[in-house]
């Protein structure tokens, strides 16, 4: 693959639109109102042989008359006709080529056969292919939607996920991206730019990785994974990553036999032995998840704490019931929690009420609804003891009423001591109404919010 052509895709000045089409619902239709409605300032070329005109843009019949050199094309058409427009497409020296269209490696000898067609004439024109089988990408800090998924970009969400550090994400599946992308968006993340795999005919996870690590404004990069192509190229890539600070999360599907046959199915991949692959890939520094869920998790912690969560995890709660569960949770998690007593806690006895014992968890009782500035100096407390290199507080939210009264001095804690540890923020009582701009505050405070302890713990 040529030096840059992942940048070529990503920042294209000329893009065209094979199969564009007027018809609402139409994959040609949908990419090209994403360009449009994201403001997308370059050429955009419309190939449609029954069409003049679409949208007031003027179409050509063949590929054949597009100028030389378009930076992009995105092929909404299908399967049949691929083929033949990635051979046209190399003749007119296009940079990259997007295919949306399945049918291929995962449908058989025949699409298998096709596939490595396209590789062919790829290495051969030094041309980009991304997919087959793939929903294409998206950078959110250019309003770029290289897709056929709805997306809407606005010119201030766009200076607000260039401004600060964020998340990239990798994905084989293109279902999984999309559904990625949502979960983060959701909480209000900084994104760089989402890219889909798919089959990888011509380009590979590994390419975009390459090409994230480079990118200043990627801090995190969330990868799901069934297969790894470049095995040794990814764990290389993983070692500069850790060497460069930037933080690798994996979602990698494939430990039962019947999803390693699930991947071929709907990526052509070939899963590996997912317990070596698991090893190697933490050795050179990857942090695993094991659901979905855990990766969205682990990618909010990744980019919003100091640092990633160390050994010695300080638990705060309000019950005795709590700190059981949690006591039990822990030791099914391996997770070793360092124990506490009044000799070796000078400074949390001195801020605890002495019916409060010392201990991990500790139990606060709901002393705190009378006394709130005991979350502070508690909170004080665990952050100055080298012993910890994480706190969980678990609170018991209730009500917008109760959330006032507990909230702020977690609040204040964090913002006056600023601690260079990560600190989580669990509600006990998932569904319990909470003051949306006490959460927005957490997060500008680099406290990511879970509506569990479990999923807390488990990230």
């Amino acid at each position: 693959m040529p030096e840059g052509a992942v940048r070529r895709l990503l920042t294209p000045r000329s893009i065209a639109i094979v199969g564009a089409s007027a018809t609402p619902g139409a994959l040609g239709a949908a990419v090209l109102g994403n360009l449009t409605r994201n403001g997308y300032a370059g050429d955009i070329h419309l190939i449609n042989p029954r069409r003049a005109e679409i949208a007031g843009r003027p179409c050509l019949e063949r590929i054949a008359a597009l100028p030389e050199g378009v930076d992009v094309a995105l092929l909404a058409i299908p399967q049949a006709g691929v083929l033949d427009a990635v051979r046209e497409l190399a003749a007119r020296r296009v940079g990259a080529v997007v295919i949306f269209s399945a049918g291929f490696a995962e449908a058989g000898e025949a699409g298998l056969a096709q596939q490595r067609e396209i590789a062919r004439i790829a290495a051969d024109a030094g041309m980009l292919v991304q997919g087959p089988n793939c929903l294409g990408g998206i950078d959110y800090r250019q309003r770029l939607p290289l897709t056929f998924i709805e997306v809407a970009i606005s010119a201030a969400e766009a200076e607000r996920h260039r401004s600060q550090p964020a998340i990239g994400i990798l994905s084989q599946s293109g279902a999984m991206m999309t559904v990625l992308n949502t979960t983060l968006a959701s909480r209000g993340l900084p994104l760089s730019c989402a890219i889909s795999t798919g089959n990888e005919a011509a380009s590979h996870l590994e390419d975009y990785l390459d090409y994230m690590l480079d990118d200043p404004g990627t801090a995190v990069i969330a990868m799901i994974a069934e297969q790894f192509r470049q095995p040794r190229r990814l764990l290389a890539l993983a070692q500069r990553a850790e060497a460069s600070g930037k933080r690798l999360i994996l979602l990698h599907p494939g430990r039962s036999s019947a999803a390693r046959a699930a991947a071929a199915t709907h990526t052509g991949a070939l899963a590996g032995d997912h317990a070596v692959m698991r090893t190697l890939v933490e050795r050179a520094g990857v942090v695993l998840a094991e659901t979905l869920e855990e990766l969205g998790d682990i990618a909010e912690i990744a980019l919003r704490c100091p640092t990633l969560p160390a050994a010695g995890t300080a638990i705060v709660g309000e019950s005795g019931a709590f700190k059981a569960l949690c006591l039990d949770l822990c030791e099914a998690l391996e997770l070793p929690l360092p124990t506490l007593g009044n000799a070796d806690s000078p400074a949390l006895r001195e801020a605890l009420p002495p019916f409060v014992e010392v201990s991990n968890p500790l139990d606060l009782t709901a002393q705190g609804l009378v006394d709130p500035q005991l979350y502070r100096r508690t909170l004080e407390a665990l952050f100055a003891d080298p012993r910890f290199g994480t706190v969980l507080v678990g609170l018991i939210q209730t009500d917008p009423v109760t959330c006032r009264i507990k909230l702020p001095p977690v609040l204040q804690a964090v913002r006056e001591q600023q601690p260079q540890l990560p600190v989580i923020c669990a509600g006990l009582d998932e569904g319990a109404e909470i003051p949306a701009d006490y959460v927005s505050e957490l997060r500008a405070l680099g406290v990511p919010y879970f509506p569990s302890h479990e999923r807390a713990l488990r990230a």
